[in-house]
């Protein structure tokens, strides 16, 4: 059996460039949990949600990223960061290989407007392979509230849909109902990270293919960790596209040595 543990952080973060609080937040996941190997960041984790912070791709930011999947030999998913092509911007997902190259980058399809004004959505559904383990779908936060986007995903292949997401409305309760139901009706896992403090609610989760939320943890929870091992083999006989036995540990990690700061 194939084993792939992912790690969700959900950092309490400023807005501003957080580039090297988020360096040492994987290194410390990889020094006290060794044994996984995907880190997935919430949205726009790097920057917060200023567009004027939008940088071309590949550009400065991606190369910092890339040195922390090759330094601790990870595949890491950036969360976003918004994307400058010309005069149009994307918010975009970059995901890393252990060796530093990108395997994948993905806009998000449906910007959510009127907070994300001037953001352009992207056209295609992303995919990704994990040789050895299997297909990675990406979905950036209010990409997963519409259906077919992740059906979308799920013809390609996928079996895991990866979704950063910056949410501080009221509706991440409707969001986490999304969720379950996304995982449920496709039977894929859903890996959902939201950051915390100034920028977002908190609330991760990892849903399943019963629908069931295998973890979630609060905004104020800072000191709670979950790690949970759901079987892939519960959904092998549902869908055709099934290969050899897989299972996912999957960790959500609220760190607690920086409290939220107060964006000035």
């Amino acid at each position: 059996m194939t084993h792939f543990a992912i790690a969700g952080l959900q950092l309490a973060l400023p807005r501003g460039d957080n580039l090297d609080r988020i360096a040492e937040e994987v290194r410390l996941v990889r020094r006290r949990f060794g044994w996984v190997d995907m880190v997935v960041l919430g949205e726009l984790s790097c920057f917060g949600p200023a567009t004027a912070n939008a940088q071309p791709l590949p550009g400065p930011a991606e190369d910092a990223f890339a040195a922390m999947a090759r330094e601790h030999g990870l595949w890491l998913v950036n969360g976003s960061l918004f994307e400058r092509d010309g005069d149009t911007i994307y918010n975009t997902t970059s995901v890393f290989a252990p060796d530093g190259s990108v395997a994948a980058r993905h806009r998000k399809i449906y910007p959510f407007y009127p907070y994300e004004e001037g953001v352009t959505g992207g056209a295609e559904p992303t995919i990704f392979d994990v040789p050895g383990v299997g297909r990675f779908g990406l979905a950036i936060c209010y990409d997963i509230w519409f259906p077919e986007v992740v059906r979308s995903l799920i013809w390609r292949g996928a079996e895991v849909i990866i979704n950063p997401v910056m949410t501080n409305t009221i509706d991440r309760d409707v969001e986490l109902s999304i969720v379950r139901a996304a995982a449920a009706t496709n039977q894929a896992y859903v890996v959902s990270v939201n950051v915390a403090g100034d920028l977002g609610y908190g609330r991760s989760c990892v849903a399943g293919p019963a629908g069931t939320g295998s973890a979630s943890r609060s905004r104020a929870c800072a000191t709670d960790r979950s790690i949970s091992k759901p079987s892939t083999a519960a959904l092998r006989p549902r869908r055709r596209c099934a290969r050899s036995a897989r299972s996912f540990s999957l960790l959500l990690h609220s760190p607690t040595r920086m409290a939220p700061t107060r964006a000035r």
